[in-house]
């Protein structure tokens, strides 16, 4: 007879688990999410902090533009603090820095002080992304890789995803600072628990003997075709920057990039705007964030009714 899922996960201390590595990204996984859950929460709760700390687009834009110069600034800085590090550490400090960033939002009293706080944010989430790389590399042999960065990068979208309903629902419940404490808050757990259950292959207690000849051979037969691709040179940066196919990944990316931050960041708020949703009360409800019945005018604000074609639809 099966054993129950729970059990299964109460004796994973005590066993050698023959699929660690899938464990291992779920993990890197977790952390994407809520390193994208954090990130998304501004432009979430724009609206109301456009309000409440009379805010105009333009100083919104300033605060946006914060993160998006440190994030761009901190990337490669942050990969080489990576590996200078590690990534069981430097994967830790980074989840430490980016939630004490978002709890910080909480204090801030003007744009200015947002604009600082979102830049420190910036700086410190730039690693998620070259930490889930490093452990790919770390973990699965060159056949795994692309599933294995196919599964954390579901990270950004599922993070993306849940902050909504969560900031909208701390906002309404407690008020606009409790959306950037839970949403950081929830960093500080997944760096410890990072920091204590991650380890190198080499050095896993509980990587069994063939996963790790699997992962472990896979490395080496990459490093071997490297080595004779290469002539046993390293690659350096004038090499890489005349290559083409360096240029035809790197040129989509930042194109695909530019698009999705500006939509990450103000997309929430102009679809709020042209709603003219204001979190007053709890505007939460399944399926049309608007479907609510509305006795009174303490709850959303009524703009081109029956849009989405429910029978109490309001947006």
């Amino acid at each position: 007879m099966a054993r129950p899922f729970f059990l299964k996960v109460l004796t994973m201390t005590t066993q050698r688990i023959g699929r660690l590595r899938w464990w291992i990204i779920s993990l890197v996984t977790l952390g994407t999410v809520l390193n994208y859950l954090a990130r998304s929460s501004l432009s979430v709760a724009a609206p109301t902090l456009k309000a409440t700390f009379d805010m105009s687009t333009q100083q919104y834009s300033w605060v946006v533009a914060a993160f998006q110069a440190a994030y761009t600034v901190s990337q490669p800085l942050a990969g080489l603090a990576l590996d200078w590090m590690g990534v069981r550490l430097g994967f830790a400090l980074f989840a430490l820095g980016w939630s004490a960033a978002n709890c910080c939002h909480a204090f801030a009293t003007g744009w200015p002080s947002f604009a600082v706080f979102r830049g420190l944010l910036g700086l410190t989430e730039a690693a998620a992304i070259p930490a889930g790389i490093k452990v790919v590399g770390e973990w699965f042999p060159p056949v795994e890789r692309t599933v294995a960065t196919g599964w954390f990068n579901i990270g950004s979208s599922l993070g993306a995803m849940i902050a909504p309903p969560v900031v909208v629902f701390c906002i309404a419940v407690w008020g606009w600072e409790s959306a950037f404490i839970v949403t950081g808050s929830v960093g500080f757990l997944w760096a410890a628990i990072w920091y204590f259950g991650y380890r190198n292959p080499e050095d896993h207690p509980r990587l069994s003997a063939s996963e790790r000849e699997h992962i472990l051979g896979g490395r080496a037969a990459e490093d071997a075709a490297s080595d004779v691709a290469a002539g046993d040179a390293p690659l350096g940066w004038r090499t890489l920057i005349v290559r083409r196919d360096f240029w035809s990944i790197a040129i989509p990316r930042s194109l695909r990039n530019r698009h999705g931050r500006h939509s990450a960041s103000s997309f929430p708020s102009i679809s709020s705007k042209r709603a003219a949703w204001i979190l007053k009360g709890s505007p939460l409800s399944p399926g049309c964030p608007f479907s609510r019945p509305m006795p009174d005018r303490s709850s959303a604000a009524i703009m081109h009714p029956g849009s989405c074609g429910g029978s109490t639809c309001r947006c």
